[in-house]
């Protein structure tokens, strides 16, 4: 792996990190208010999930150099840990597995069709344009915080390294170096 991929890895996982937390709290939102049956949950992350994605493809075609670090972070990270297609993919199964065919399919249908409509509204809507239009002071803020993360990462694996078990004699500080950020 090279030091200039961890920057990426580092915000795929705090994006996801992120995502499943949304995720996990949508879940408890349904239940508290006793939504239950067809999958809804699943079914408002995906359909979100969808439209972001929308949002977020669109926005990244204006970012230039920026974008494949945005597109680690929003779609591979937030996103990723957000949509729930492989859930949904089980709790089909749980209905074939039940003798319900018919719900099944509905919700294969249902997910699929809103998902598809979801990202070409993202894609098209104004909102993408506002986006797009804000494109300064959103790319300051987040190489700013994207700047923060790597420096982090570089001081934490100098100071693993500078610590580390050394042979007798050595001295601390000679010949140590920050690897891999």
């Amino acid at each position: 792996m090279s030091a200039s991929s961890w920057p990426h890895f580092l915000v795929v996982g705090c994006g996801g990190a992120a995502g499943a937390m949304l995720r996990h709290a949508t879940n408890q939102l349904f239940i508290a208010r006793g939504w239950y049956g067809i999958p809804a949950a699943t079914l408002l992350v995906n359909v979100a999930g969808c439209l972001l994605g929308g949002l977020v493809l669109a926005w990244l075609d204006t970012k230039g150099p920026s974008a494949p670090l945005w597109r680690s972070l929003l779609l591979t990270g937030l996103l990723g840990g957000l949509t729930t297609f492989s859930a949904l993919g089980i709790e089909l199964w749980q209905f074939l597995r039940a003798g319900r065919l018919d719900l099944a399919l509905w919700g294969t249908v249902v997910h699929v069709g809103l998902g598809l409509v979801a990202v070409a509204a993202g894609a098209a809507s104004e909102a993408a344009q506002w986006f797009a239009g804000r494109d300064a002071a959103l790319v300051d803020l987040g190489n700013d915080a994207l700047g923060s993360l790597a420096t982090l990462c570089a001081l934490a694996l100098w100071r693993r390294d500078r610590f580390a078990a050394r042979p007798a004699g050595a001295v601390a500080g000679h010949g140590s170096r920050p690897r891999g950020c």
